[in-house]
This record gives structure tokens, sequence and C-alpha cells, in this order.
């Protein structure tokens, strides 16, 4: 008998395009995502890696997990990512680590601990950006953020109704502002600043699967969650983050908004349903805090006003490379404008801290920073559609963390930095996409799909 028996038909095998990452490169990524979404959500649960027992073994894995990356492969390590962010952030690296090593910090101590932070925070950069250059990775780290988002807004609503000053009903820090996990309620403010636009986004996204809005309705729950969490909070900067969020989002997705009619009424919907959940919280509270600013003399804005005149004292002693990363504490009752018998450890301005610690050699490398994220955020903003909203979801929710932390020391909640980083990793990140198949493979691959047991196709 002549011809093919089925069998050895469906042996044969069609050629099929590749990607442009090698195999090594791609399952390396595939893995490296969850090795840095787990330590820096585990740091946020685990008190905001306020102590050491916790940001010491996440710094160590992340540590690690870097040195995997970097470490050379016998099949070679692929091409890892770059991004011109890096200069500003090695150098800045760079700078700290001279300080304490040539002694030039007046508290060389705290100057190593504070960059061994600061080591864990590129490490976690650098990992988010090659971890999310394959196609659909932005989706899964958005998809993560939205359901952490939403269990982290329900424990924190939970605990503060129920657990009187104490975080997981057990630790106790009444000596603080407990909310969630964190011991100061602004830090959790400055956790929801970047967990909520990627989690609204992934909740509003057309994903192409016949979303209705009854679906993104269902999926809205979680980031609504998350706004009546921080009113409840009593965070006016993350009141006013949020406010500068949202007021981006309307100005760069105008268009999309306006584009019919159906979806100027969903506009009106969501937002409306968003504002009656802040409302739900303590909104009385809230509007009671910032009446407090407009009434009061001596009020909290008043007085870091006096520590960030402190701060500037500070820089103009030392203004060429600082006092030395992490000596604001030591410093500032030399300079302090004003006692009020609490000791300061932050300057709640994390960039006239930075300025008061490394100087204008600092300051270079903060603008620098800031410059190259702006030109990146400016390049994306032509990218805007409904169906591919996420990543400028992570620019908006870095651009509220950096307004933010004028006026806090966000930076200097470990967990909050590290998740920053996340973000703003998966703002920089460039897909790999594998390149188009030729005009001839597509016809094979059509014509198998057709005609399978066609031998020589």
């Amino acid at each position: 008998m002549t011809g093919y028996s089925t069998d050895s038909l469906h042996r044969r095998q069609v050629p099929q395009r590749r990607s442009s990452i090698p195999p090594v490169a791609r399952s390396r990524r595939n893995w490296t995502l969850p090795t840095v979404l787990v330590p820096v959500l585990a740091a946020i649960a685990g008190f905001g890696g306020a102590y050491s027992y916790i940001w010491v073994p996440v710094t160590l894995v992340l540590y690690a997990a870097t040195a995997y990356l970097l470490w050379p492969k016998p099949s070679g390590n692929g091409t890892l990512a770059w991004h011109p962010i890096l200069l500003p952030m090695f150098a800045f690296g760079v700078l700290v680590s001279v300080q304490w090593l040539l002694r030039l910090s007046v508290y060389p101590a705290a100057s190593l601990t504070e960059t061994i932070k600061l080591a864990a925070a590129g490490c976690t950069f650098y990992l988010t950006l090659n971890a999310l250059r394959l196609p659909g990775a932005q989706r899964q780290v958005a998809r993560v953020l939205w359901l952490f988002c939403g269990l982290l807004a329900a424990e924190a609503i939970f605990q503060l109704f129920s657990a009187n000053g104490r975080i997981y009903w057990f630790h106790d820090a009444s000596y603080g502002t407990p909310v969630g996990p964190f011991v100061y309620h602004n830090h959790f403010g400055g956790c929801m600043d970047l967990l909520l636009p990627p989690a609204i986004a992934f909740a509003l996204e057309d994903n192409g699967h016949h979303c209705t809005w009854a679906d993104r309705a269902r999926r809205g729950l979680l980031p609504a969650l998350g706004l009546a969490a921080v009113v409840l909070s009593l965070s006016r900067g993350a009141i006013l983050a949020i406010s500068l969020e949202a007021a981006l989002a309307l100005i760069l997705f105008w268009r999309q908004f306006t584009a019919t009619r159906n979806a100027r009424i969903a506009t009106i919907v969501v937002s409306l349903a968003l504002l009656g959940f802040m409302l739900l919280g303590n909104a009385r509270g809230m509007v009671a805090r910032f009446h407090h600013l407009a009434h009061n003399k001596i009020n909290h804005f008043t007085l870091r006003i006096k520590v960030a005149q402190s701060a500037w004292a500070i820089f103009r002693q030392h203004p060429w490379l600082g006092t030395g990363f992490g000596t604001f504490a030591v410093e500032y009752p030399r300079y302090k404008y004003w006692d009020n018998n609490q000791r300061v450890l932050d300057a709640h301005d994390d960039y006239i801290q930075a300025l008061s610690e490394t100087g204008l050699a600092g300051a270079f490398c903060v603008l620098s920073f800031a410059g190259i994220w702006l030109w990146d955020f400016r390049k994306h903003c032509s990218e805007i559609t409904m169906k591919a909203p996420l990543r400028i979801s992570f620019h908006i929710a870095a651009a509220g963390f950096l307004f933010h932390s004028i006026g806090d020391f966000e930076f200097h909640s470990f967990a909050d930095a590290l998740l920053f980083y996340v973000v703003l990793g998966a703002a920089l990140a460039v897909s790999r996409v594998p390149p188009k198949a030729s005009a001839a493979e597509a016809f094979n691959n059509e014509a198998v799909k057709a005609h399978p047991l066609i031998p020589g196709i």
C-alpha cells in the first residue's frame, strides 16, 4: 500500500516562528516575576518592613534573585534589560556607598543600614524591569496588585473597627497611628497611592473577552474598598495624592471617557460609585483633619515647615555631599527651629531630606532620575487606549507617590519603597514581542490548520 500513515503525518514538523527571547532568558524571567512580587508583598504584610526581622530576610531574597539573574550561565544569560534611568540610580548608589566607605558620613552605621535597604530597592527595580519583558506580564502584575489592594483594604477596615490600636489584633502599635499592617497611617496611604491606579485600570480594562460593564463593576469592588480604607485612615497626604492621580487619569483618558454617549454615562456612573465608597468611610473625620490645618496656627503643616527649614540649614552647612545618607535624625537636634519635645526621625519631605543628606551631588542624581522618568511618561502618553491602560496607570501611581513624598517620608517606609520600584519597573519595562512571521510561514501555518494531514506542508 502506498501513501503515508496517519502517525507519520502527525509527526511532520512545521517550522514555527520563534521568540526573539532565548529560552533560558524566558524561563528565568518567568521565574523572576513571583520572586520579586512575593517578597515585596510579604514586606507590606509584615508591618510594612518596619522591623529588621522583616526587612533583612526580604533584602536577602532580593539580593539572591538579582545575583541569579546576573550570574553567567553556560548557555548564556540572554539579553538583560536596560533603561537610561538605571544611570542616575547607579550614580546615587555609588554616592551613598562612598559616603560610608570613606567615612564622609557623620554616622556611618546609619548610612550603611540605609544603603543596604537602597540596594534592595534597586534590585527590586531591576528584577521587575527584566520580569516584565514578556507580553502579558504587565497584566499579571496588575491582577496581583488589584487582588492585594482589595485584601489589604478589607483587613485595614476590619482592623480599624475591632483591633483597638493593634496590628493583626496582637501587635501593640498604639504608640503610632496604625492602619492595616503599617504603624503609620500615611505609609498605608502611600501604599494605596501605588495600588489603586493599576487596580482601577485592571478593573476597567477592555480585555477583549466580551467584557461588560457589569464585569467591570464586580472587579471595581476591590479598588472601591481601597478608597474607603484611605478615607478611614485619615491620611490627608494620601487623599491629595489620589486626587492628583484622578486628575491625571481624567486628563490623559479624556478622549476615551467622552468618545461615545455610553462611555460618558459609564464614566459618570463609575466616578459617582467610587466617590460613594469614599463617603462610606469617615468622610467627616477627613474633613475635620483639613479644617484643623486652616484654623490652627500650630498644626502638622507648620511643624513640617519648621523641620524643612532645619533640613535646609543642614544642607547649607554641607552643600556638596551632605551629612551622609540616613543621618538626618542625628543632625536635626543641632539645627532645629522648633522644639515640641518630640524626637524627629525624618523630615516629612523626602526631597529636602535627601538634599541635606547627599548634597548637590545627590540632588543631581534625583533630578536626572525624575527627568528621565518624565520623558518616558510623556512618550507613553501617545499609547493611551481603554484596551491598554495599564502602563499609564503605573506611571500615574508613581506620580501620586512622588507627590505624596513632598509632605511625608514615604520612601523611608521600606515596603512602600519596594512597591514603588515594582510599579516604576512595570511602567518602564519594554516588552520583547516576537517578530511577525514571514508571508511563507503564515501561509504554511494557515494551510496546516485547514489540512492537518497533508504531507509536505
